[in-house]
């Protein structure tokens, strides 16, 4: 599903390109050119192609760190492959990893060995298994701190992306403070070093740190059931994030995502003001939610990315949802109700549980704004059912919802 940030690989040592261990002879031009073309094919997603190429590859004579790589790659290969056809082929780039890991472990390559740890976290994420990605990333770190003792002058980048993966997991797990506490320090660490000296690759890494920051103070707010300052915190965060972003790329998919996201948080502080019957200020941060939710839609649109397009078009119903009574017109009702199930729909066929559940959430919300308490609870459980599979982060507006019916009497 993409949530939350930008899994950009920093970690590219040596021995998974084209160097060699000491010993080894140099591979020969074929066998050069034949990863080329595996590399190729990979980053190109021609799976048949990069299958054909590895085998071959593997039917080569190679030193130590060419199995490496080899391994490598067909992890990376089982891994688009999974992207794209939504086969579970997660736990066989697992095993690829695991192997090439050994090979780097038996000829003490750490630079190797931090990246394929790093990479199973990753893998480990991507199967919704939180607690063994934050394990394995907890791992990496430490294998970076060992690495960078032995230099000179290490590098910032590799700790404040391990940090930030931390606290992704801290996040997915319902350990908020923990998450926000691991996401400040990955957030000092890279605002130390001077903005002029700031990479492209650092300044994505602490945008995309901020937000994950701003996802936990949302939760940290549903928590509350509602708290202002989490919430104006989060927005005061997605102003630097925002000006990161378009400091280092041109606008994309991620960035699109991100704005849904800060969208969300401006509807949730409308929320707060409807609440406290402050119409005007209710109104400020539903446009503000509404344009940010409308620029990701449109640009989503021609993509292929339907899991983003239907977050989008959600924040878009929950915007509508908001400025509707129970006196609304019947053709509004009945043209949000259509949207809803459409998107839900879509929902079911892509498979994606956590769209769904989002997609329930939002339904709920829907019948709790014509007062039935009884329907949004059922829809709220669904939701619990669909995010219990993916992490207590994305459940707490939820679980707020739910309070709100049981505090009700409902």
């Amino acid at each position: 599903m993409g949530i939350p940030g930008i899994n950009s690989i920093l970690f590219q040592p040596m021995t998974l390109t084209t160097a060699r261990w000491k010993g080894e002879t140099a591979p020969s031009p074929q066998l050069v050119q034949l990863f080329d073309e595996a590399d190729l094919a990979i980053e190109l997603e021609h799976i048949e192609e990069a299958k054909d190429v590895l085998n071959k590859i593997a039917r080569h004579e190679k030193q130590p760190s060419q199995e490496m790589r080899m391994l490598h790659r067909y992890g990376n290969l089982l891994t688009n492959m999974n992207a794209q056809t939504n086969m579970n082929t997660l736990n066989q780039a697992y095993e690829y990893y695991d192997m090439a890991l050994d090979v780097a472990e038996d000829h003490n390559d750490i630079d190797s060995q931090i990246e394929l740890t790093w990479l199973t976290g990753l893998m480990r994420y991507g199967d919704l298994r939180f607690q063994e990605a934050l394990a394995h990333y907890q791992e990496a770190l430490d294998l970076w701190h060992e690495r960078a003792k032995q230099l000179a002058h290490p590098s910032i980048e590799p700790e404040v992306k391990l940090r930030a993966d931390i606290g992704v997991q801290y996040w997915s797990i319902g350990e908020f403070d923990e998450a926000q506490g691991t996401l400040a320090r990955a957030l000092v660490i890279a605002m130390n070093r001077r903005r002029e000296h700031r990479s492209n690759d650092l300044c994505r890494e602490i945008a995309s740190a901020l937000w994950t920051l701003i996802l936990v103070f949302r939760s940290q707010s549903d928590m509350l059931d509602g708290d202002a300052n989490y919430l104006r915190t989060a927005l005061r965060r997605a102003k630097t994030a925002t000006q990161l972003f378009k400091s280092v790329s041109t606008p994309d998919v991620n960035m699109a995502r991100f704005y849904v996201q800060v969208a969300e948080v401006y509807l949730d502080l409308a929320e707060l003001h409807l609440q406290r019957g402050s119409h005007s200020a209710a109104r400020q941060m539903r446009h503000e939610g509404f344009m940010l939710a409308t620029q990701a839609s449109e640009f989503l649109s021609p993509t292929n990315d339907t899991a983003a397009k239907l977050l989008a078009e959600l924040t878009l119903v929950r915007h509508s949802i908001q400025g509707q009574s129970t006196r609304a017109a019947v053709k509004t009702m009945r043209d949000i109700e259509a949207w809803l199930t459409s998107i839900e729909q879509t929902a079911a066929d892509i498979r994606d549980h956590l769209v769904s559940a989002k997609a329930a959430t939002v339904r709920a919300e829907w019948l709790l704004s014509f007062g039935d308490a009884a329907m949004a609870r059922q829809a709220l459980m669904l939701a619990l059912q669909g995010f219990n599979q993916g992490g207590m982060g994305m459940a707490t507006r939820a679980q707020r919802l739910l309070r709100r019916i049981t505090l009700q009497g409902a």
